[in-house]
């Protein structure tokens, strides 16, 4: 009788250290506590599940390029971190209700708080009713060079298209970058 209860007691064994297996971390662009130091993803990149990403710095996506987020995937966000989509980038995060994409604090749960990263700037190239090339606020015009540059919104594409952000979830994100002038959760130009 107790034979017969070892194969059970093993599988289980089994089936309970992978389902609390830790996800390995990768930290993605210029590094932790790197501030608001500017990374250009300058290729097509897909984040996936199995992994649990550390988003650092202010991480352009370049136009042309685009970024793919896996449903299910987390992103936790270093301090100040901020996603931004420029001009012709493209996020494709397409969660589902089961399996959301979480974008939350790099801290650990119980002291996270809002304005623990930046959040995310989609920006596109849609005619607005600002000036030609108006920059997003947020600070990210103070990058300098290309990375400056790439904080500019608006064009004459009314057809323009910055990707699918389909249940999503963001927590903890705002930056403020002085007063009247900051990064909220998801800003958009």
């Amino acid at each position: 009788m107790r034979k017969a209860y070892l194969p059970t007691i093993a599988a289980l064994t089994l089936l309970t250290g992978s389902m609390f297996a830790q996800k390995p971390e990768v930290v993605i662009g210029p590094g932790l506590n790197s501030g608001r130091t500017a990374y250009t993803q300058a290729f097509n990149r897909t984040l996936d599940r199995d992994t649990v990403y550390i988003l650092t710095g202010i991480y352009i996506v370049d136009s042309t390029y685009t970024l793919t987020v896996e449903s299910g995937t987390l992103i936790k966000g270093d301090t100040v971190a901020t996603l931004l989509i420029s001009r012709g980038a493209k996020i494709m995060a397409d969660g589902t209700k089961d399996a959301p994409i979480v974008f939350t604090s790099m801290r650990p749960a119980g002291q996270r708080a809002p304005g623990d990263w930046g959040g995310i700037v989609l920006l596109g190239s849609a005619p607005t009713n600002r000036a030609t090339e108006p920059v997003i606020e947020g600070g990210t015009n103070t990058l300098g060079g290309a990375a400056g540059a790439q904080a500019a919104y608006g064009g004459t594409n009314p057809t323009d298209n910055s990707g699918v952000m389909r249940y999503v979830r963001l927590e903890y994100p705002g930056y403020r970058f002085q007063p009247n002038n900051e990064i909220n959760g998801l800003t958009m130009g």
